[in-house]
């Protein structure tokens, strides 16, 4: 007679579930939870497969559906890393097929139909890893998505709760220094307090864009009003020349400029690319802004080193930071993904060309439908 994998299953329940914990013990990096905690939802997840076993026409998945992802939440609680969580479907694997292939063999002993028992056993066998296959990627694939949501609300809640006490510092900062009553030295020290209260602010800023973008929301704009991408990039030439007055920027703006867009975030991604060549160019730095037949055109172009193929690949991508140049290293690597959130909130793109000849080109095309090319 041949052994029923949902027959064992179901029988041997209590003997699966100390034998998976005594291995889980025995790890080389046991996981740190009480018996209690390790057995939480093993008897249904047992139960489950062994019902879906029971059914052979039942899709993958079946009765195991939401169980797995019971589990992982149940282990994002305990502070599990995704390591622990695959750990315990590998040893429950390894416990079912020992327990399992150690009581056919009893059972198969002196047995004449050896043939057939073969057979099935593949087949429940293959039907068996199936099942458990299907119940881990579902409960890594929730581990995953969730860790990684709960780490963007968290980046976001410390954003938001930082902005208040960074914007009083800043307030205080510049009223000590338009006071005219501060002793020598001491305007020289409220100075790098402002510079670097602003400098811990466009992080906060950064993150909390980050935290808009990664959760889905996007980074919100606002294009109910007429803005000048002229003006827009003047204005963000002017803020970069105050904080690298030994660097030359050239800007050399044409044609007509306005269109539906937000106004603060395209100054914000003109003032990223700026800051991008600044810190990681040499010589001048030259931003055009024109029309062209697929909207308006803003340009920022560096020399030196050129960017590496391989880095072209992941540049957008959040963290990135360069790794040629003299400039400045501050920052945490956002700059270019949050330009690259801010064009596809609009619906513009951004593109970039490098090498060692024309140098490193940065370009912005904003949606304009009536945009005529500058001659």
């Amino acid at each position: 007679m041949t052994l029923i994998t949902h027959e064992f299953l179901t029988r041997e329940r209590d003997r699966i579930m100390a034998e998976w914990e005594r291995a889980i013990h025995a790890e080389p990096r046991p996981i740190p939870l009480e018996d209690s905690a390790l057995r939480n939802d093993l008897p249904e997840f047992l139960d489950a497969l062994a019902t879906w076993m029971k059914a052979p026409d039942a899709p993958a998945g079946g009765m195991l559906q939401g169980l797995p992802i019971t589990h992982a939440k149940q282990r994002l609680k305990h502070a599990y890393q995704l390591a622990q969580l695959i750990t315990e479907f590998r040893v429950l694997r390894a416990t079912i097929l020992r327990l399992l292939l150690h009581a056919e063999a009893e059972e198969q002993a002196g047995s004449v139909d050896l043939m057939e028992g073969m057979e099935r056993r593949v087949v429940e066998l293959a039907r068996l890893n199936a099942g458990l296959d299907q119940a881990i990627s579902d409960s890594v694939e929730y581990f995953v998505e969730e860790r990684e949501r709960i780490r963007e609300r968290f980046i976001g809640v410390l954003g938001h709760d930082l902005r208040s006490p960074l914007s009083a510092i800043l307030m205080s900062a510049d009223h000590m220094l338009r006071s005219g009553r501060l002793a020598p030295g001491l305007d020289r020290a409220a100075g790098r307090i402002a510079r670097n209260a602003e400098r811990m602010s466009r992080m906060v800023r950064d993150l909390l864009d980050l935290s808009r973008g990664r959760l889905g929301d996007g980074i919100p704009v606002d294009t109910t009003t007429r803005v000048d991408l002229g003006e827009v990039c003047h204005a963000a030439v002017e803020d970069a020349i105050l904080t690298n007055p030994d660097r030359e920027i050239i800007l050399n703006a044409s044609g007509d400029l306005w269109g539906q867009w937000d106004r603060d975030r395209a100054f914000q991604a003109v003032g990223n690319l700026l800051a991008n060549a600044l810190n990681y160019g040499e010589g001048p730095v030259v931003v055009t802004a024109a029309c062209a037949s697929e909207g308006a055109v803003v340009q920022v172009t560096n020399h030196g080193e050129p960017i590496t193929e391989d880095r072209l690949l992941r540049l957008f991508d959040p963290f990135q930071r360069g790794e040629a140049g003299a400039g400045n290293r501050e920052g945490l690597g956002l700059g270019l993904y949050i330009v690259s959130e801010i064009m596809r909130a609009h619906g513009g793109t951004v593109a970039v060309s490098s090498s060692r000849e024309a140098g490193t080109t940065f370009t912005l095309t904003w949606p304009r439908s009536d945009c005529t090319p500058t001659a």
